[in-house]
Order: structure tokens, then sequence, then C-alpha cells
């Protein structure tokens, strides 16, 4: 057994020697060290950002409504504009923060550090909530390298004072602690109400989650490191004997074992049937898909390189990294069914932080201190067991569902309900307007057809994984709650629309073919509130359908300072969505008295929201001038507004044939849009004239960045918005 003095010597050596080879790398052109890009398959790897810390990073990121929270060496906890890389707060935790992973639920951040204290930091304000101290009475005995995980109001972490704590979240007194027989480094696990954690004692252990009372415990005459991992009612960790174990997750009974070829300390993920892990040997390193039935080996890929990450899959995409400690490190993506690499990316260090992807970016920090955004080459977000319960770094669905008691297993089957059939005639829902009432709102009558539209709601609800097992009465007066912004910029409060009922609706503010836009109040804020077309007294569900299809991406995104934010919906007593007045003047009537340097700092942010758009999958297919309203010399789009209408009022593209709804086709569409700003006129197909012959006041270094937009291949098009963006601050006016 390894002691822990060996261990924190080691630590040590490792560090300084991270640190010499820090200050004495080559950094290339983009500050980030990257070596080289290689491009097997697809495309992905570029770096979109990255961000220095002040020493090497062994935490794994956690990425929650828009940002990115990671721990590093210097002590600090870290949070991060996940779009931008810019720090939004950071917090110093007083001590070394090693491998604890940071875990994110209801408005806290929490965290250890190797001085044996666990840290609760608000996530707005970045202020202390509260510390448990181990209180060992030397502090590298209750050092913390373990990450929390967060269930049910508590907190859950491992010590290296051989104890296993479970603290109340809100306040973080001690519920109750169980004590192993050596330190603690494996991050618990929690499902079922059981909590499963290894120990340097060798063996596994199964708790009670609320007592803290033993189930069973599992001997393996090895170090643990492993944070174990659950799915299909097996528990799987591997060990420093250089073995894989699956164990009943009920009574703790093998069912099955395989022999590595050196010790397992990384955390294993199961997606789709299949176990994905990672081990470091003396001369390199293996990646293994392992299947979770019987044991037998899928497939194997081989690194050099013995330090690594824990893996995640992405959308059939495996990610990891792995290096020596100050010398050449390497990001890396594979396909999940064969693992064949799709790209890697080496950097001048070593990556032992375990990535997480959200929205088509992996976020990963490095041991030379950075923390990096990197454009995984697939759409999505982290799946698999490791994230999905909340285990060593997580993003945002796991934090806003807080997985109840939800097994893995029954919600991906319950994500997959079947369409129903459709019916041969279309069913209709009775409303009843209520006459001269001051909320005015629509009240359902006719009990076999409330059933029947709340049903069909459920169904939706289902079907498209948003909501929780909340019954369809409860998910009908659901509403999503947002951060309002002052002028679109600093966070204020938290303001949000619970039921229809709550607002006093007023004038009528617009009507298109299938949507009323209606000015309300309520707790004393203006609002709009839309609402699908229906006959005076009736909706066809093909109406509720689609209203609900249509504004179902929007209400789900995180708020961006240049996007139209979301007040609440519902789905009673109609569909219904509250949104932040549209205020200012369109792109297009504000034109003629904006400057070109103006016209394209707002055009920047323009970008900037379409991009964040393109983060949740969303295509702009609306995209005009009349999406963009100005105030004050801020740009914002429109979005669930712009998109409650079937009409299609956005540019032409220019091959009819191209498929509207990709990312290069908003690009087709971001570039009209500039065109338009600054000429007065929409371009012309297939060879748009220069802007700067349109107009020849503009600098010609436009005529480049606008005609790449524009031009009829998409694969000539920018790469993302970002990208475009980028080139338009180049340009010197």
């Amino acid at each position: 057994m390894v002691s822990k003095e060996e261990i924190m010597n080691d630590l040590a050596i490792n560090r300084r020697k991270l640190l010499k080879a820090t200050a004495t790398s080559v950094i290339g052109t983009t500050g980030l060290g990257q070596i080289a890009t290689a491009n097997v398959e697809t495309t992905g790897g570029d770096v979109m950002w990255s961000f220095d810390t002040n020493d090497w990073i062994g935490s794994s990121p956690t990425v929650v409504n828009g940002s990115v929270f990671i721990g590093s060496g210097d002590g600090y906890l870290y949070k991060l504009n996940a779009e931008t890389g810019d720090s939004q707060w950071e917090f110093d935790t007083g001590a070394e923060i090693g491998e604890s992973s940071p875990n994110v639920v209801d408005g806290k951040v929490v965290i250890g550090n190797r001085e044996g204290k666990v840290y609760a930091i608000s996530t707005e304000t970045g202020n202390e909530d509260w510390m448990f101290d181990v209180e060992a009475e030397e502090a590298r005995n209750a050092a913390i390298e373990a990450s929390p995980t967060i269930k049910d109001d508590l907190v859950y972490i491992g010590s290296w004072d051989n104890n296993i704590y479970a603290l109340e979240v809100t306040t973080g007194e001690e519920v109750w602690r169980f004590e192993t027989g050596d330190n603690v480094w494996s991050s618990p696990t929690i499902i079922n109400n059981r909590l499963f954690a290894g120990s340097n004692d060798g063996r596994l252990y199964a708790l009670d989650s609320q007592s803290g009372n033993e189930l069973w415990n599992f001997e393996v005459n090895s170090s643990i490191y492993s944070p174990p991992t659950v799915s299909d009612e097996r528990v799987f960790f591997g060990a420093n004997n250089s073995q894989i174990y699956a164990l009943s997750e009920e009574t703790g009974e093998q069912e099955w074992v395989i022999e590595a070829e050196a010790p397992i300390q990384s955390a294993p993920t199961v997606w789709e049937g299949v176990l994905y892990v990672w081990y470091g040997t003396s001369d390199g390193n293996k990646i293994l898909a392992i299947d979770v039935e019987t044991g037998n080996e899928q497939w194997s890929v081989e690194y050099d390189g013995p330090h690594g990450s824990s893996l995640t899959v992405a959308n059939g995409t495996v990610f990891g990294g792995y290096g020596n400690i100050g010398e050449t490190g390497v990001v890396y993506a594979l396909d999940a069914d064969t693992g064949d690499e799709k790209w890697s990316v080496e950097y001048n260090n070593s990556i032992s932080s375990s990535p997480t992807v959200v929205d088509g970016i992996v976020f990963v920090g490095g041991n030379n201190g950075s923390v990096y955004a990197l454009d995984a080459g697939v759409n999505g977000s982290s799946e698999g067991s490791r994230v999905d319960l909340g285990t060593l770094g997580h993003h945002h669905e796991w934090a806003n569902e807080q997985m109840s008691t939800i097994d893995i297993q029954e919600r991906k089957e319950e994500e997959s309900v079947p369409e129903p059939e459709e019916e041969a005639s279309v069913p209709t829902v009775i409303f009843s307007q209520a006459s001269q009432a001051a909320n005015n709102p629509l009240t359902i009558i006719g009990a076999g057809v409330v059933a029947t539209g709340l049903g069909y709601l459920g169904y939706k609800k289902v079907g498209r994984g948003k909501e929780s097992e909340s019954t369809p009465q409860e998910a009908s007066d659901t509403s999503s709650k947002i951060t309002p912004t002052d002028s679109h910029g600093s966070s204020t409060d938290i303001f949000s629309v619970g039921t229809y009922s709550d607002m006093s609706m007023k004038d009528i503010v617009k009507n298109v073919e299938d949507a009323h836009i209606t000015h309300a109040t309520t707790q004393g804020r203006d609002v709009w509130v839309i609402t699908p077309d229906h006959d005076e007294d009736t909706i066809r569900t093909d109406q509720f359908d689609a209203f609900l299809d249509r504004i179902d991406p929007w209400v789900t995104i995180d708020e961006h300072p240049h996007i139209r934010s979301v007040y609440g919906h519902g789905s009673t007593p109609v569909p219904w969505v509250a949104v932040e007045p549209t205020v200012g003047s369109s792109f297009q009537e504000e034109d003629a008295d904006l400057t070109t340097e103006e016209i394209l700092e707002l055009l920047e942010q323009v970008s900037e929201s379409l991009h964040h758009v393109h983060r949740y999958g969303i295509t702009y297919e609306n995209l005009s001038s009349e999406s963009v309203s100005i105030e004050d010399g801020i740009a914002t789009l429109q979005g669930v507004v712009d998109h409650v209408t079937i009409e299609r009022n956005g540019y032409a593209l220019p091959n009819p044939n191209e498929d509207p709804m990709t990312e290069q086709a908003d690009m087709y569409r971001l570039g009209s849009l500039t065109y338009e700003a600054l000429t007065g006129s929409q371009p012309e197909h297939p060879d748009p004239k220069p802007p700067s012959k349109q107009n020849s006041s503009l600098p010609s270094m436009l005529d480049e960045v606008l005609l790449k937009a524009l031009a009829s291949d998409p694969d000539d098009r920018h790469e993302t918005a970002l990208h475009f963006r980028d080139e338009l601050q180049k340009i010197a006016v």
C-alpha cells in the first residue's frame, strides 16, 4: 500500500517539475502552448479560448448555466464565462486544490482543498456560504482529493482522515461520518439512497446515504482511488491491483472482473451498455471499451504518456487527455463504437483534468495551469453514468435535475417514448374566455377534453426529456426561472413568472399569422405574453403542438445579454411564454443614424448572441434586420419573439437545395444582415457585389470578410459566428 507521505512527496516533486516546465516552455501564437492539431474523420479540437491560473489543474470542470467552475493548485476556485473564458469571480480557499472537482446545485458550488476544508460558495456572488473543517492533527492527514457529490440536500465527500462525511448542504453541519481503515481519495457516487466509495484500506463500501450505515463492502486487498460509477444495477470501479470490477449494486457480489496492465485510478463511465475507462502504464496509457454485461473488451487504444484523465462521452464520441507532467500532453476524441481517433490536439504540458463537454465545447484543465475550451467536433453534451450521477465534474442538466431518484436506465427509457400515431381527425381543446376579468384568463372547460389536453402535454414533456417527473397537471404550471439584467449587462435579481394568472393582460402588441403578443404586467414589471392563435373557444392540438415546438428550444437556453429574456412559460389555460418586452429601434430603423464603427460593434454583439444560440443546437431561420433591436448602443436578438410565426422572413439562401437548419446557413444569414446594415441593400445571388463597391465609404478589408460569409458553398463560409466576429474586430474603420 502506498503511504500518504510517499504520495504527498510525489505530488510535490511533480508540482516542481510542472512549474519548471511551464516557466521554460515555448508558448505558441495562441498563447496556449499548443503544438499541433490533427484532424481525422471530423473537425474538432480548435481552441475557442483559454484562461490561465497560477498553478497546475487536476480538478475537472463543472459547467452550469453558462459558467465553468474549476479549481487550481493555486488554491483558487474559478468561475469563468463559458463562452469567452473571462473570469466572473475567483475564490481563495487558502490551500492547494488537487483533484477535487466542484459540484454545483441550487446556487452553491462545493469543493475541497488539501488542508481538509470543504467550502460552499455562492455561484452568483462568489462569497462563502459556509466552510467545514476536517480538523485533523496534521493538515496533510486531512487533505481532500475526493470530489463532493450532492444529493437530497446532503454533501458527500471523503478525506485523508479516513472518513466519508455527509454534510448539510445549506449549513455545512455534519450529519454523519463513516470511518474506513485508510484515507479516502475515491469520490462518492450516490444512487437509489446508496453511497458507493472506495478506500485505500482496499475495500469498496456501500452505505445508506441517509444514515451512513454500512450495507456491504467488497475487499480487493489494494488501494482504491477510482471513483465508482453505477449503471444497470451494477457498480463499476478499478483498483491499484490492476483489476476492473463489476459488482451487484444491491448485494456487492462480484459479477465479473478483468485484468488490466496497470493500476486503475480514473473514474469509469457507462454509456449505452459500454464501460469506458482509462489507465496509465509505465511507458504509456490505454483506453478500454468493455461490454457491461460480459466484461468482454470491445476495443482498446494505446497512447504514449502515463498521466491522464477520466473519460466522458458526448454524441457517440469519447473524450479524454493524457501526457507526461512537464512534457507534451494530448486531448483526444475517439469514436465510441470503434475507438478510431476523430481528432487530437497536442500541448506543451500534460492533461490530468477530466474533460466535460457542454453544447459542443470540450472544457478541460491542463497541468500548465490553463483552462481550455475546445471545439468538440460534435454537438451535444457529456452523457454517461459519471456525469449523469454528478460524480467528478458535471454540467447544467444534472444540476437542474439533481437526479431525484431517477435511475439512468429508467430515464433513457422515458426519453425514448415513441411518437403516437396520427389520428384521422384533429382533436380540439375547448376554452372559455373570461369576460372583462382583470387578468383575462382562459379557463378550460369540459372534463374529458381537459384530460386529453393535459395527457397530451404530459406526453410532450416526457418525449422532450425537458421536465421532471411531475404529473401533467403539475408540469402544466411550471415556469423557467432566469436572471434578468439591467440594460442587458450586469445580473440583478431573480425574476420569473409562475403562472398565467399571475399576469394582468393589457393591450395586444402584435398579431401574426399563428400567434398573439400581448402586453401584460406582473410584480411591477412589463412583460410580453405570447400565445398561439386560436378560435374564440377552441385550440386545435396541432396548433398546441406547433406552438410548443417553436418555443421549446428558447425556454431552456441560458440567459444571454444580447437575447430577449424568457421569464416563464406554461400551458394552462393555454400555451404561453412570458418574455422581456422589445424596446428601442430595429436595426433597419436605426441603421441610417449609425457610423460604420458603431454598426460593426453592434454586429459583433449579434455574432456573440448567435453563437450562444448555436451552442444549443438552434438555427435562426428568421434572422433579418428586424430581428435585432438597438437601444443605448446595445444590440439584442428577438429570440423566441422572432420565432412565434411560421412565416419565414429571413434572408433567402443562395442555393434553394441547401439545408436551412445548419450553422453554416446561419453564417450566410449573418453575412447578409451585415451586408444590409453596411450598404443599405441585400446581397444579390450568386455573386454579391463587394460591399466597398456598394458603399464607397466602407474599408476594402470588409470585402473579403463578407464575401466569405456569403459564399455559395457552405463549406467556404466562416466556421462559427465567433470566427466571423473575430474578423470584424480586425477591421480598421
